[in-house]
């Protein structure tokens, strides 16, 4: 665990130490949350707290415009892919001509 800017970090903690983190939390009026800004009542429930709604549709904002560059990119490979195999099968049937 270490200290950064007022936040405490944890590393893959395990079930009992973030069960452990959560006791301390609620009695320091604290809260424990994950990586994808998921609050947690439990080791194994979590929820989305209203403060940080924005940083999460901040997040996903990010998420949708990763997607459909990738999504773009990918048509791009697939189309010039197709353009090599037709030019290759034109200049094949010009030269056997």
């Amino acid at each position: 665990m270490y200290l950064d800017e007022g936040k405490l970090w944890v590393k893959n903690p395990s079930a009992s130490f973030l069960a452990t983190m959560i006791e301390l939390a609620e009695k320091l009026s604290a809260r424990v949350r994950g990586d994808e800004f998921e609050t947690y009542r439990s080791p194994d429930e979590t929820y989305e707290h209203p403060d940080d709604l924005e940083l999460i549709n901040a997040r996903n904002m990010t998420l949708r415009r990763l997607i459909q560059i990738h999504q773009r990119r990918s048509w791009i490979v697939r189309a010039l892919t197709i353009i090599g195999f037709l030019t290759t099968g034109l200049i094949y049937y010009l030269i056997n001509l």
